[in-house]
């Protein structure tokens, strides 16, 4: 299956909604089929990135850049899902969390 550009969600370049669906879809699927190992590096690297998003949505705050600063939001809350899905592996409804915008 081939997806040009996550057209229905507007587009890939700095999108609050793909980069949210992004980490959260590939946080779970790596912890179901990766061993340990790879999964603590897949893991630690999108924790950098996460981290590298919202340090330089903080420089950036300044230059008004609010598109980076809601991928940055965006990419904490898949996090944030993640870890408390790990615990308590409850059904994706498919939402979106609210703070969540284009």
């Amino acid at each position: 299956l081939w997806h040009k550009g996550s057209v229905s969600i507007g587009g890939s370049i700095q999108n609050p909604k793909l980069e949210y669906w992004h980490i959260q879809s590939l946080l779970i699927l790596h912890f179901l089929h990766l061993n340990k190992l790879n999964f603590l590096l897949s893991f630690l690297s999108i924790l950098l990135d996460v981290v590298i998003t919202s340090f330089k949505s903080t420089i950036f705050l300044v230059a008004g850049n609010s598109r980076l600063q809601r991928c940055a939001y965006a990419k904490r809350q898949a996090l944030y899902y993640f870890i408390k899905w790990i615990f308590i592996k409850n059904e994706n409804t498919g939402r979106l969390p609210s703070g969540i915008k284009d």
